[in-house]
């Protein structure tokens, strides 16, 4: 059974997702995903001045790009020491927040040690996300290994992903 907070690889084989790390946040009756490592080219300050919450310092960082299903919802991923009245815990070191409370939160200065906003997710049937990891489309990241994964970036999270991946499978085998 996968749980939330658990990430997964894409594999050489999978062409829809080629290069991506997926975080699982929801896992009935649906399983939902985010991708966390698509940096869009909007910056995160844009998202608070149109919304009229502008950061003061800036935040140099981008919005992600979560999936192509409900575009519009923002999800804010972050370490787990920092808390909305909707906050989720996906794991003991990583969270899941998305609502109002959280832009009010950043606007007065007050962030987790470590975040992304992503927009948007992934949704599989059960079924489905059973059938693409017997296909061997995904790896499962050991999850040790996954929340510093989760806060890098592009291609590079996918590749350090992978060599992790490897050692697990390599370390079963010994």
């Amino acid at each position: 059974m996968i749980l939330a907070g658990t990430l997964l690889a894409s594999t050489p084989k999978n062409r829809v997702f080629k290069n991506k790390l997926v975080l699982l946040f929801n896992v009935n009756p649906f399983y939902h995903g985010l991708i966390v490592n698509q940096p869009s080219d909007t910056d995160i300050n844009y998202i608070f001045d149109k919304i009229g919450k502008p950061l003061d310092p800036l935040v140099p960082d981008l919005l992600y790009k979560g999936g192509n299903i409900d575009m519009s919802s923002i999800f804010l991923v972050h370490t787990s020491e920092w808390r909305c009245n909707s906050t989720f815990d996906l794991n003991s070191k990583l969270a899941l927040t998305s609502d109002k409370e959280m832009v009010d939160e950043f606007e007065n200065n007050n962030f987790p040690n470590k975040w992304k906003f992503i927009a948007g997710k992934c949704v599989w049937t059960i079924n489905q996300l059973h059938a693409e990891l017997n296909d061997n489309l995904w790896y499962v990241v050991p999850q040790k290994s996954s929340v510093p994964l989760i806060f890098l970036s592009g291609k590079r999270s996918w590749k350090k992903a992978i060599e992790k991946c490897s050692s697990a499978i390599v370390n079963e085998w010994l």
